[in-house]
Order: structure tokens, then sequence, then C-alpha cells
């Protein structure tokens, strides 16, 4: 009884893998349902791969960066127009309280001070521009001379980094309504303080200031001050130093199409030569505006 009952049981068992084999052959054999397979594992494949690309790596310090740049970092972020973005609203240095510096002058005030000047330079004086513009009379010179300068250097090919100026200026707090100036501004070189026992009722001058402290009265030195610059009419001479020296001249050794640079790259000096190889042939030392192409392109 019980070896029938074993038996039935095994028949059965080979009754269900006979009736599942050709289903198990078909599956393994079928090419299109490979193909379909195959497909779905790839694009599941592809899929946790692409979930694991774009979920960052999350730690408890980068939450915490998020959450401040959320709050209190907004303003770092996207910092105002027309204001600085300094740690502190007029302060750059947290450690140095008594460094407050005053927004730089707009470039756009710069490019009109230069085009003004060129108009007319013997009518726009820097003293006539220091008034027009509210600028002392130095740094209108100063703005003079490096718009010259710039000028210069991009008809030499530099490639000025407007992008980074702009950049600056937006997180400098520049305007156009820069803060007004001085046309002169006088810094004697203070000393040590002097005291002095005088009557209630004596007067004390600036005059007699000047004469205990050794010094010129104020007055005097801005009258010796306004003299020397009338005297002296301001001159638009940027100095050029574009001499170069000529070496020698091979022309089997020229390009029609190309220049050749040289730089010495040789340990120990600082003052690295750069020499140039023209179409021609002739080998010559390079220009200040070659040296500094060359220095920007590479």
């Amino acid at each position: 009884m019980h070896c029938l009952q074993r038996a039935v049981v095994r028949s059965s068992f080979l009754g269900r893998g006979l009736a599942q084999a050709p289903t198990r052959r078909l599956l393994q054999t079928s090419p299109f349902l490979r193909e379909e397979e195959n497909a779905n594992v790839e694009s599941t494949i592809e899929s946790q791969t692409a979930e694991q690309s774009e979920t960052p790596r999350t730690t408890r310090r980068r939450r915490k960066f998020i959450q401040w740049l959320n709050s209190e970092g907004e303003k770092y972020k996207n910092p105002s127009p027309g204001q600085t973005n300094y740690l502190r609203p007029d302060q750059p240095y947290p450690l140095n309280p008594e460094f407050k510096p005053r927004a730089p002058v707009a470039d756009t005030v710069k490019e009109q001070i230069y085009e003004t000047y060129l108009s007319d330079p013997r009518k726009w004086t820097p003293r006539q521009l220091g008034t027009k513009y509210q600028l002392a009379i130095k740094r209108v010179e100063a703005i003079l001379r490096l718009k010259a300068a710039e000028k210069r250097m991009e008809k030499e090919g530099f490639v000025l980094q407007t992008d980074f100026n702009r950049g600056m200026e937006r997180l400098m707090g520049v305007t156009s309504n820069h803060e007004h100036e001085s046309l002169t501004e006088i810094i004697p070189n203070v000393g040590k303080p002097a005291f002095k026992l005088i009557d209630e009722e004596q007067q004390f001058t600036p005059e007699d200031a000047a004469r205990e402290l050794g010094r010129k009265p104020f007055a005097t030195m801005q009258q010796s001050l306004l003299e020397s610059q009338l005297s002296k009419p301001f001159e638009l001479h940027v100095q050029v130093n574009d001499q170069t020296t000529f070496v020698k001249k091979e022309t089997t050794l020229g390009n029609a199409r190309h220049k050749f640079v040289f730089i010495d790259q040789a340990k120990g000096r600082s003052n690295k030569e750069t020499m140039i190889r023209d179409r021609d042939g002739t080998l010559r030392t390079a220009t200040r505006g070659e040296k500094g192409h060359t220095l920007m392109s590479h």
C-alpha cells in the first residue's frame, strides 16, 4: 500500500515536470522573449544607474550648508545690486573694524571721463574733470592714465577681463553715483602730539601752531600745491617699451603662415626671455605686447 502511494506521488511530480518542461524550453528557445527580457534588464540597470548619479550623497555637513544657504547665506548667493556683499554692511574684514573702504568708481564713469578728456584736452583738464565729476585731481589723472594704458593693451591683443570687472563691481556696491571728493587732498606727515601751555586770553592762530610744530601753515601748503599743478600741465603720456632687438635672419627657417614663439624655460632665471621667429625667417626679441599676448594665451 505504501509502495503504491509513493509510486503515485512520484508519477504526479513527473507529470508536473513533463507538463512544465515544454514551456521552459519554449521560453529558452524563443528569440523574441529573450530580446524582451534583455531589454527589460538593461532598462532596469540604466534607471538604477541614473538614480544613483542624480542623487548626491547627502552628508550631515552638506545638509547644514544647504540650510545655511537658504537662510543667512541667501544674500551671499544672490547679492542685491548697489550694495556691498561683505560679511557686515560696511566692513569687509570682521577682525579689522577700522577698515571701511569706499566703493570704487564705476567703469562706465571712468569711460566717460576718458572720452570727455579726448574730446578737448585743453578744455577738459584734470581740474575741470574733477570739478564736473566731483573727484580728486589725482584720481582723475590716475583714471586717464589707466584708461590710456587699457586702450593700448587692447590694440596689442590683450583680452580684458570685463566680465570679472562687472562681477566685482556688483559685489562691491558700485553705482554710477559715487561718493564726492575734494579736488585736492593734503595729508601732512603727522608725528607725535605736542603740548604747549598758553594763557586763556592769549591768541593762538594756525600760523602759531605750524611754527610750534616746525611746519608750514595749511593754507600755505594748499596755495603751493595749486601753483605747482598750474605750472605743470597734465600730459597723457603712456610710456611704451615696444623696442625689439634683431638677432639674425634665416629664410629657410621661416614659415609663410605662422610665427613661432620661443620662451626660455631655464631654471633659476626670473626674467624669461621671449624670442619671435617671423614669417620671413627673422629671429628677434619679442615686444611687450607680444609677451603679454603669449602669457594670456598660455
